[in-house]
């Protein structure tokens, strides 16, 4: 991916959210921000819980654990779902 240039935009969520409910994004990277507790969090290509899982934060990680995803392709949208607390920044792009 080399030469490649991304507007890269942020979401910062603590519960079940469609960040980006549209085809087309890539998933740059997942940034704990508040330890995840009691149970994983997932990041899903999908609009619903019911999406393909791409990444698994688990149980107890700390603040500032980054998963670097190299701007992955999300061909149906990325949605962030909370099976436990936590707070989490994903970062992605569009188009």
């Amino acid at each position: 991916m080399s030469g490649l240039i991304y507007d890269v935009q942020y979401a910062l969520v603590a519960t079940n959210t469609a960040i980006a409910p549209f085809g087309g994004a890539r998933l740059h990277g997942v940034l704990v921000t508040v330890a995840t507790a009691t149970n994983i969090i997932t990041i899903r290509n999908g609009l619903t819980a019911t999406g393909d899982i791409v990444v698994s934060i688990p149980a107890s990680s700390a603040v500032n654990t980054f998963v670097d995803m190299k701007g992955i392709r999300m061909d149906t949208g990325i949605f962030a779902d909370f099976t436990g607390t936590g707070t989490i920044v994903v970062m992605y792009s569009t188009g």
